[in-house]
């Protein structure tokens, strides 16, 4: 009960009470949930599927704040995304195509366009 008091608090879940199904919360708070029980953990790797797809901008914000303040510690996070605005978080990105890796982008190369060629180069 203590360490969800103190993720609550940190992270700005906003529920009356801890013990709440999370099915109860918003689909934000939801997403808050679930990454404090991850950053709770002391897991150095934190794997995310499409964490932030249909979550208010808001919270977006939040979480990247977090994930980087986690990332400063060490942490490392491999996350699959849709959403093209995360890469201003990215350090790195493989880009997939048909099960295999189209693209090999470090941060200093990465743009949506490469992104988008490198998915759909042969599609013409």
């Amino acid at each position: 009960a203590e360490l969800a008091e103190f993720w609550k608090q940190k992270i700005g879940i906003r529920t009356p009470d801890m013990n709440n199904n999370i099915y109860s919360l918003s689909g934000g708070n939801q997403q808050k949930a679930l990454f404090a029980r991850a950053l709770g953990s002391d897991a150095e790797i934190v794997l995310m599927d499409d964490p932030m797809r249909g979550v208010d901008i808001g919270t977006k914000l939040e979480v990247y704040d977090l994930v980087r303040e986690e990332t400063a510690k060490g942490r490392t996070f491999l996350w699959y995304t849709t959403e093209t605005e995360e890469l201003d978080n990215c350090d790195h990105v493989y880009v997939f195509k048909n099960g295999r890796i189209v693209a090999n982008l470090g941060r200093d190369e990465l743009t949506e366009e490469k992104i988008i060629q490198s998915s759909f180069g042969d599609a013409a």
